[in-house]
């Protein structure tokens, strides 16, 4: 009898223990978004990575998710599609990256095998002056795109150059603010070195004088301090 309720213990104990290890296997996630998406828009690739209301995933699930998102590009003939998943979740939203820029044509050749795919894919006909006029509307869309693109980094750059010349200004002026008050400190400073200059030629003056009415009038001779400062005393020739 005893055995017996040891056993149950330990299996009790045992599920107990498994279940506590599985109960959080991942992270929360009640929401997945795409970054870099062009080809496909948000609702059409979330359908292949549904998470309801919300629900644990583990990197593995994550890397799976991403992996479904590119066999989804792949199943429609877009096979250079680079999809991976961004592990940091933030608020229970998952990211999933997807670089699309190998998939766009850069030459009339590509660009008439993907539109020939396209038109396979949507079950259509087109005779060749629609073909060529759908190839180059690719191309110049494309090259929009690429436009676009320059402009931003072009733009960027431009910012960027524009706060550091700004910066370059602020820290000129403060240098001259500085050398300004620097000077400024070494003309105060010759200043009063001028001026203790004069008062020990001064007090040196008087104390000759003093000492002159002394002897000539033989009074007894008291010391006298030669100066009452040192400071003054080192501006003497």
């Amino acid at each position: 009898m005893r055995t017996a309720c040891f056993l149950i213990l330990s299996i009790f104990m045992l599920f107990e223990s498994a279940w506590g290890e599985s109960k959080i296997p991942g992270k929360f996630v009640n929401f997945v978004q795409f970054e870099g998406n062009a080809l496909f828009d948000h609702d059409e690739l979330a359908k292949r990575v549904p998470v309801g209301r919300g629900t644990y995933l583990s990197e593995e699930f994550m890397r799976l998710y991403a992996e479904e998102i590119r066999g989804y590009y792949s199943s429609h003939g877009f096979h250079h599609v680079i999809v991976h998943p961004d592990f940091r979740v933030r608020e229970g939203i998952f990211t999933i990256k997807i670089y699309e820029k190998l998939e766009q044509p850069e030459n009339p050749q590509k660009a008439f095998r993907d539109v020939e795919r396209m038109i396979a894919l949507d079950d259509m006909e087109l005779d060749n002056v629609k073909k060529r006029e759908t190839i180059q509307q690719v191309l110049f869309a494309y090259m929009e795109l690429d436009r676009i693109q320059l402009d931003k980094i072009a733009l960027q750059r431009e910012n960027i150059m524009h706060h550091n010349a700004l910066q370059l200004k602020e820290q000129r002026e403060r240098v001259i603010e500085n050398q300004a008050l620097w000077d400024r400190i070494q003309e105060h400073k010759m200043l009063m070195i001028m001026r203790m200059r004069d008062n020990a030629m001064r007090r040196l003056e008087q104390m000759k004088s003093i000492q002159a009415y002394r002897d000539k009038y033989g009074e007894e001779d008291v010391e006298i301090p030669y100066l009452d400062t040192w400071k003054e005393g080192k501006f003497l020739p």
